[in-house]
């Protein structure tokens, strides 16, 4: 699995393009990170849906953490500025069923951010 870091629309467009972009046939899918996404310059203005619609047929896998648009800062969902919904959204329209990983820093209690963030991202159908 690939997974995106900052600014990596082109790597992952090159490996692609080299191997192929069909998981079934290449045995290599995508992990969309969307912290990553969130703070890449090579995306666009919805750099989140931008990533996950591009890569779709080869999504195979999340992280899902929060930041500010400036740091990589793993924080839960609704402690920074990602648009959660937007984000549940694209997933529903590509109908993505795969796997996710929160992946969480957290300066109180890390068990309850981690059961705060799975119950809100759980309203929202992810």
């Amino acid at each position: 699995m690939l997974e995106n870091t900052l600014n990596t629309m082109w790597s992952l467009d090159l490996v692609l393009d080299e191997i192929g972009d069909d998981p079934e046939k290449t045995n290599l899918g995508i992990c969309i990170d969307v912290g990553h996404a969130y703070i890449s310059q090579d995306a666009g203005r919805e750099p989140i849906r931008n990533y996950i619609e591009r890569y779709r047929g080869q999504l195979v896998h999340l992280h899902l953490h929060d930041n500010f648009g400036d740091d990589d800062a793993h924080l839960p969902p609704r402690e920074g500025s990602i648009d959660w919904q937007n984000l549940a959204d694209t997933l529903k329209a590509i109908d993505y069923r795969g796997p996710a990983v929160l992946e969480l820093q957290s300066q109180g209690d890390l068990l309850a951010a981690f059961t705060d963030a799975r119950t809100y991202l759980c309203s929202l159908g992810l």
